[in-house]
């Protein structure tokens, strides 16, 4: 029926639809029967083609044509697919993960990277189409490399000082969608969460995405840090100058713990 059909449920019957179009709206799964428009259902449980039928929330449904025309009913929705709204708990493999920052100096720009991330978390369903975590994401500190074997030996002994904090920490709390998915299933929004470097920890916010591939989750993010406010001191030397932020990314594969 067309938006706005205040007589929606009955001209579903006439049209003896194959397939229905739908978005999630606030729901992980929905049956055709709790799909409303303005105020009225699309479909009611007599409905045998309809009716009781479960459908994931970004499944596309479509009602046939009816006088020439087609009519779509379409319920919009901003929470993360079905599979990312459950029970979960993963762990990072480490071989399908990588970390880094980029950091801006007097002539040049320092590129830092490492492929040692290791970590688990737990993943729920939050209100209002948001994901709840707990855990926590190790960098081993000393594995961070800048292509330079004396400005590494430097970051390493001096700025993060690996042999008392040997890792950099964060703990993933919340993750809230900014919009609906993807063409390709992605969702894109804010990761907040708590980020421990130099034994000091402050509170983080992550653009980020999540994204499906198999059974597994792909996050990627980026995010900046001053990283004067971790008490790592100022590595500016001579007449080479340190931007005070540093620009930090990562992506990671979870993978469900067995």
């Amino acid at each position: 029926p067309p938006l706005g059909d205040t007589n929606a449920a009955r001209a579903v019957h006439r049209l003896n639809p194959a397939v229905l179009f739908g978005f999630g709206d606030g729901l992980d799964a929905f049956a055709a029967d709790q799909i409303e428009q303005v105020g009225r259902t699309v479909a009611d449980q007599s409905h045998q083609a309809l009716a009781g039928r479960t459908m994931a929330g970004n499944d596309v449904f479509r009602i046939g044509a009816r006088q020439g025309r087609d009519h779509l009913a379409i319920v919009a929705s901003r929470r993360p697919p079905a599979r990312f709204g459950r029970f979960d708990h993963r762990h990072i493999d480490p071989a399908a993960c990588e970390a880094g920052f980029d950091l801006k100096a007097t002539a040049h720009t320092v590129h830092g990277t490492t492929r040692s991330v290791q970590g688990e978390v737990h993943v729920e369903p939050g209100d209002v189409g948001t994901l709840r975590f707990s855990g926590t994401i190790s960098i081993a500190a000393a594995a961070l490399e800048t292509a330079n074997d004396k400005r590494d030996a430097t970051m390493h002994s001096k700025s993060l000082l690996v042999s008392t904090f040997p890792t950099i920490d964060f703990a993933p709390e919340r993750f809230t969608p900014s919009g609906p998915p993807a063409a390709d299933g992605s969702v894109a929004g804010i990761l907040t969460g708590r980020l421990t470097i130099r034994g000091q920890t402050k509170p983080q916010t992550i653009a980020a995405q999540l994204a499906l591939k198999g059974e597994r989750i792909v996050a990627s993010g980026t995010f900046d840090v001053v990283w004067a406010e971790f008490g790592i001191p100022d590595p500016s030397f001579f007449f080479v100058r340190i931007e005070k932020t540093a620009h930090a990314h990562f992506r990671a594969e979870f993978v469900p713990a067995r």
